[in-house]
């Protein structure tokens, strides 16, 4: 009987066009379908599979008004979730993702589909833009960020071909995130002569796509936004913020950012987030962060759409760290 009611089910991976078969029962709960995907990775340590999740995303329209990306819990049935979207006639991708970044990218243990999938994850939001910082107005770009930039511009490049006289002037800068060139931190032609040059020391002959790709993360996990996740916000209680923000999470802490620069003006490590609270009203959506220690603390509210998301990964950041410390005494 039990055989008669599985499914193979599709979930898809960032970067990976066919995705991962699993099979699921009625009995199935999305932290077991999470734990397989994580195994078949080669992510063995149940720590680290913390810092994993799965997401129902809808068609746009499906439901009017909500997000069309949904991440599951674990404790809820993947069989029931893909019943109620048959029954109401909305299609559904079921999606898997590292929403956590504590620990150290494995490139030793785990699969090419892992470190794929992790390519894609950081290269799209660095490609966004988020992850670079401007520098105060009149101060000079640092030089390790412009040579940084092009060096991911170049592995890029040479993940994609090694038909270098098929770079162009035009084409180069499609490699960079949009804010280099609005804010004018390298032109078109410092991009192009950069990977001109660097592109020579990138032998083809020798390296891998998959090398190129984890030296791409080597460069973006040095970075201090590496492995955050980006929510817009407003924020009235905080004279240094000044109306909208940006708020950061990542595995160094809590960070509130300019909404233009994305330069960090308060930053707090999760030792110092005493507490999250949600607040709903009719028409506004906020949340209230205790933050300080054992001596000053102060209340910080912003208001925000992503709560429930918000609160989740500063959960899920402080239950990894909590798992960590016991593992190391």
């Amino acid at each position: 009987m039990e055989g008669k009611l599985s499914k193979r089910q599709t979930v898809y991976l960032p970067g990976s066009q066919s995705g991962m078969t699993v099979n699921i029962t009625p009995y199935t709960l999305v932290k077991e379908t999470l734990e397989e995907i994580c195994t078949k990775l080669g992510i063995i340590s149940q720590a680290e599979m913390e810092e994993y999740a799965m997401f129902a995303l809808y068609e746009k329209g499906a439901q009017p008004g909500a997000d069309n990306c949904i991440r599951l819990k674990k404790e809820e049935y993947i069989m029931d979730i893909i019943t109620q979207m048959r029954l109401h006639q909305i299609s559904c991708t079921l999606l898997f993702e590292r929403i956590c970044w504590y620990y150290p990218l494995h490139y030793d243990v785990i699969s090419y589909d892992c470190t794929n999938m992790m390519y894609h994850q950081a290269i799209q939001l660095y490609l966004d833009g988020w992850l670079i910082a401007l520098p105060p107005s009149g101060s000079k770009v640092p030089h390790k960020l412009t040579e940084d930039i092009i060096q991911i511009a170049s592995l890029m490049w040479r993940i994609g071909t090694n038909d270098d006289e098929a770079l162009h002037l035009d084409v180069c800068v499609e490699f960079v995130p949009d804010l280099v060139l609005t804010y004018k931190i390298l032109s078109p032609t410092q991009i192009f002569d950069g990977m001109a040059k660097c592109l020579k020391h990138l032998d083809p002959m020798t390296s891998t796509e998959l090398d190129f790709k984890i030296d791409v993360l080597d460069i973006l996990r040095r970075w201090p936004m590496f492995g955050a996740s980006f929510y817009k916000a407003k924020c009235q209680t905080e004279p240094k913020l000044g109306g909208k923000c940006i708020l950061a999470v990542n595995r160094a802490g809590v960070h509130f950012l300019d909404s233009d620069s994305q330069k960090c003006v308060l930053s707090y490590p999760f030792t110092e987030v005493i507490s999250t609270r949600k607040i709903l009203t009719d028409t506004i959506e906020k949340l209230d962060f205790k933050v300080g220690n054992n001596r000053i603390q102060k209340i910080i509210q912003i208001e925000t759409n992503q709560a429930g998301d918000i609160v989740h990964i500063i959960g899920q950041y402080i239950k990894v760290l909590n798992s960590c410390a016991k593992l190391s005494s």
